[in-house]
């Protein structure tokens, strides 16, 4: 029953006008299967106002083509100059009913909470001078990145709206971080020529900057959303949300590259420049204090290699090096659990979904003219991976919101993995 109303909305569709209007050139194939794909995801009352905006947008389509015939503006050249502008409206409006169908699509089958995170598809550009780096997403739908020029986009992705832009740095951006609830992000950049590092603090939802700490880099909030951790340099540094202050917590043997506590105890992993793992306990002696209690230290072996990233995953941590190489690491014992060897020459991130199973890491694989960028998904179970996305530029950067939605960018474009029933 369904597929005959269908069928009968598009037939009258097809016809391309009312008893009362003036009949039109039909429109292509290709915008019409667009058109029935979009009232497959909508329901009554929402197919009749489609079809009214359907008849709306005929009428503008003839009166354009003809009012452009008139005033000489089509390609004379062309033997059927008329043909043309109307299979030129006729792809338009297919893009147009493809980002509505889309969005019907993802309200049909999106999960709890993330339906105000609209998915985009295929090479959706964006301003010129934006190459989005770092990003991540706020709790209101926004994704949030930084750029090659300081600057912190909060954009709205299923628009492709840049809502604000804030000039933070004067380095480029070279991470940003949120907390828990999604609430707050912080932005950091390295000092390059005479010019600071800086840790710039934002609402995440609106943009507003809140915070400005000068001569340190941003690691990652505390699972509850009141400490920041910071390093210069060799020494571990944590911020107090809640006071304004900073407070110096441990220095390590080599430069600190990576940070990230524990989401269940009093512990942080620092990862160092020289491949090492440092697992250290702490206590808050008072509400504004952070005293290191102990550690513990795990050498990869990784020979040189620093350690990218870190992601505690329950009683275990997730770690990468630059060179590609995945760790699961039983905290307790500090053993090695699983290695994955992802085969990229140059690890850019690497990220853990939500709930553990899986994590997403990108980087370089080739050489020379072959040089190029992959997204992978890896199994952590099992080790297993499989390439979700690949780039000629030099870098993906990417947001996980679960294992199955992810907002990534290579160069200026954006685009989305979905792995739900019927993705487009």
């Amino acid at each position: 029953m369904r597929a005959f109303l269908i069928g009968f909305i598009v037939l009258g569709l097809v016809s391309g006008c009312s008893r009362d209007s003036k009949p039109v050139v039909p429109v292509s194939q290709a915008l019409l299967e667009e058109q029935q794909l979009l009232l497959s995801f909508v329901s009554n009352e929402q197919r009749k106002v489609l079809e009214q905006e359907y008849q709306q947008w005929l009428e503008v389509r003839d009166n354009l083509c003809q009012a452009q015939l008139a005033a000489g503006e089509l390609d004379s050249s062309s033997a059927d100059p008329m043909a043309e502008c109307y299979s030129a409206q006729d792809r338009k409006q297919k893009g147009i009913l493809k980002a509505k169908r889309i969005q019907a699509w993802w309200l049909s089958v999106a999960p709890e909470g993330l339906a105000s995170f609209r998915p985009v598809f295929g090479k959706t550009r964006k301003e010129k001078k934006i190459s989005p780096n770092n990003l991540v997403h706020s709790a209101n739908g926004l994704l949030i990145f930084g750029d090659d020029y300081g600057r912190v986009h909060f954009m709205d992705p299923g628009r492709g709206h840049v809502l604000v832009e804030n000039k933070a740095h004067q380095n480029a951006v070279d991470r940003v971080v949120v907390n828990r609830e999604r609430t707050l992000v912080a932005s950091g950049s390295y000092g390059h020529r005479g010019k600071p590092r800086v840790v710039v603090i934002s609402d995440a939802t609106n943009g507003k900057e809140l915070a400005r700490l000068d001569d340190y880099m941003v690691e990652s909030f505390s699972p509850e959303g009141d400490l920041l951790w910071l390093s210069r340099r060799e020494d571990v540094h944590v911020y107090d949300v809640t006071t304004g202050k900073v407070y110096p917590v441990w220095n390590a043997d080599a430069a600190v590259v990576r940070i990230e506590q524990s989401p269940d105890q009093p512990l942080i992993a620092i990862g160092t420049w020289d491949g090492d793992i440092h697992l250290l306990s702490f206590s808050r002696p008072n509400a504004h204090q952070v005293a290191a209690l102990y550690k513990k230290t795990i050498n990869l072996g990784a020979q040189g290699d620093s350690v990218k990233h870190l992601s505690f995953n329950s009683e275990q941590i997730v770690a990468a090096t630059s060179e590609g190489t995945l760790f699961v690491i039983d905290v307790s014992s500090g053993k090695t659990i699983l290695t994955v060897n992802s085969g990229f020459g140059y690890l850019s991130e690497m990220k853990v979904a939500p709930g553990g199973m899986f994590a997403f890491a990108s980087g370089t694989v080739g050489s020379g003219n072959s040089h190029k960028s992959d997204l992978i998904k890896v199994d952590l179970r099992s080790g297993t991976f499989e390439k979700v996305a690949g780039s000629k530029a030099s870098y993906i950067y990417f947001s996980v919101l679960n294992e199955n939605f992810v907002w990534y960018a290579k160069s200026r474009y954006l685009n989305t993995y979905l792995n739900y029933p019927g993705a487009p």
